[in-house]
C-alpha cells in the first residue's frame, strides 16, 4: 500500500504537469478533511484543526522532514523543483517548454545554482556545421564529456560534436543530475555570452 501511494505521488506530483499535481493534492486535501469529520464529527472540525496546528502537527513539516520518496525527502524536492522552476520560468521559456525541461532533472539528487570564475571549463555535443545547438543553455562537466553524447541525452546516433569552452566571467548556473543517466547538466541561457570555444572534437 505504502508503495503503491509513492509510485503514485512521484508518477502524479514529482513526475506530473500541472494538472495532475493539483488533482492528487486538491484529493489529498479532501482525503485529510474526511478523516477528520468521521474521526471528530462535523461540530468539531474547527477545533481539530486548530488544536492540531496548535500542537505543531503540520502537514508540511511532517513532509519536509520525514517523507522519503526514492531517497530524498519531500521537502527536499519540493525546494529542488521550485528552484528549477524559477531558473527555466525566468529564462523566458513557456510552462510547456518550462515541463520539458523539468523532465530533464533528477530531484532526487542534488540540484542548485552554483557559479562558474573566469577559467573555469564546460562542455557541450553541437550538431556538426552549427555553432549552437537549437536550445543551447545546457553544458556538462568533463565526466559527462568522457562519458559520450548518450550521457548527455543525445543518444547515440552520429552528427555531433564535442565542443570544449573557457569561461571568461563569472556567471550562474542551474546545476542538476541529468534523470537519464545520472550525470552532471549546467543551465544557463547568459553562459554562451560567457564563453570563448576552446577546441572541437
Amino acid at each position: 500500500m505504502v508503495d503503491a501511494k509513492s509510485d503514485e505521488f512521484i508518477s502524479e506530483v514529482i513526475n506530473g504537469d500541472a494538472y495532475s499535481r493539483s488533482k492528487y493534492i486538491s484529493g489529498f486535501a479532501t482525503n485529510v478533511a474526511t478523516g477528520i469529520l468521521i474521526d471528530h464529527g462535523v461540530g468539531n472540525l474547527s477545533m481539530t484543526a486548530q488544536s492540531a496546528f496548535s500542537n505543531g502537527i503540520r502537514l508540511s513539516a511532517d513532509i519536509s522532514e520525514g517523507t522519503q520518496v526514492a531517497g530524498a525527502s519531500l521537502g527536499k524536492i519540493f525546494r529542488r523543483r521550485s528552484l528549477a522552476e524559477q531558473v527555466f520560468s525566468a529564462a523566458g521559456k513557456s510552462p510547456e517548454q518550462v515541463e520539458k525541461l523539468m523532465r530533464t532533472v533528477d530531484f532526487n539528487r542534488a540540484v542548485r545554482t552554483i557559479t562558474f570564475k573566469a577559467g573555469d571549463f564546460v562542455w557541450r555535443y553541437e550538431k556538426i556545421n552549427s555553432k549552437f545547438a537549437e536550445d543551447a543553455s545546457f553544458y556538462t562537466d568533463a565526466y559527462g564529456a568522457d562519458a559520450g553524447q548518450g550521457s548527455v541525452g543525445f543518444g547515440d546516433n552520429g552528427g555531433y560534436q564535442l565542443v570544449k569552452y573557457e569561461v571568461t566571467k563569472p556567471t550562474t548556473v542551474l546545476e542538476s543530475k541529468i534523470r537519464s543517466t545520472g550525470h552532471t547538466q549546467y543551465y544557463s541561457t547568459e553562459l554562451k555570452n560567457s564563453v570563448k570555444e576552446v577546441s572541437r572534437e
